[in-house]
């Protein structure tokens, strides 16, 4: 019975050690900016706080970008261009 109980304790220490270490690996982030062209024609400097892992792009005029449970998350909206500026 104690080594039953023994190899279970082992086991939930391991998996919440891979969890702190998963999460710190995907939460950080950076700050970026970014110079958009909005539909209208006119130029906006915004930054954004995203995490480090992300790729934009423009889906039907929404800069975005994916998160790694699928979904995406939408950083400005009326976008038709954009630029990283470092």
């Amino acid at each position: 019975m104690k080594s039953t109980t023994l190899v279970f304790g082992v086991l939930l220490v391991i998996i919440i050690v891979l969890q702190v270490y998963n999460f710190r690996c995907y939460s950080d982030t950076k700050n970026v900016k970014f110079d958009v062209t909005l539909i209208n024609g006119t130029h906006k400097l915004i930054e954004k706080e995203v995490p480090t892992y992300a790729n934009f792009h423009i889906y039907e005029t929404n800069l975005q970008y994916k998160e790694l449970n699928g979904y995406y998350r939408t950083i400005y909206y009326n976008v038709i261009d954009f630029k990283i500026i470092e």
